[in-house]
């Protein structure tokens, strides 16, 4: 078993209840750019930056004072760029149910939280095209008006509130609506 923890490709960790690595494996070290000896046995606060290190210390507080695991995101900055991880802490109980130690496995995350920074500034950049544009533009689905941009609420003189959720039809002209349809 041990060789399959210390092989794995995801970070697996160790903490006591003052927040020091008991164990780490290579993922681990390697995701945190350090070496297994600059961690075991050091404080969270010294591996990792103090606004990171504290929202996981409390996390880990929490874990050894309730005995519930937990899961949470985490950041670990890095020169060649911050990766992303979801980490799952789970608590090691002694005979008499008191939290002694907590193990963490974390999957890397990183590429999914690229994509969805690229989504959003793609999305953000066609908000503001759609925002910006001269023309009306209307989202419509299933015939009922979901959005209209500034210039179309303007050509119209209706707010947002509004418009959102009518039919469509109702603001064609009647020559033009089975053809619209």
């Amino acid at each position: 078993y041990g060789i399959l923890v210390d092989e794995s490709v995801d970070p697996i960790f160790s903490f006591t209840p003052e927040g020091r690595y008991g164990y780490v494996n290579k993922a681990f070290a390697d995701g945190v750019g350090r070496t297994l000896d600059q961690i075991i046995d050091r404080k969270i606060w010294d591996v990792v930056p103090k606004d990171e290190a504290d929202k996981r210390f409390a996390a880990l507080s929490e874990v050894f004072r309730t005995g519930e695991e937990k899961v949470i995101e985490v950041r670990v900055p890095r020169p060649d760029g911050d990766r992303f991880y979801i980490t799952t802490i789970t608590p090691i109980q002694d005979r008499q149910g008191k939290v002694h130690t907590a193990i963490c496995s974390s999957k890397n995350i990183t590429e999914r939280k690229q994509m969805e920074e690229a989504l959003r500034e793609s999305e953000e950049k066609y908000r503001l095209l759609v925002e910006s544009a001269n023309e009306g533009i209307a989202i419509v689905q299933e015939g009922k008006i979901r959005y209209l941009n500034p210039r179309a609420l303007e050509f119209l003189d209706f707010s947002q509130g509004e418009i959102t959720g009518k039919d469509i039809l109702d603001f064609v002209h009647p020559d033009d609506r089975e053809r619209l349809a």
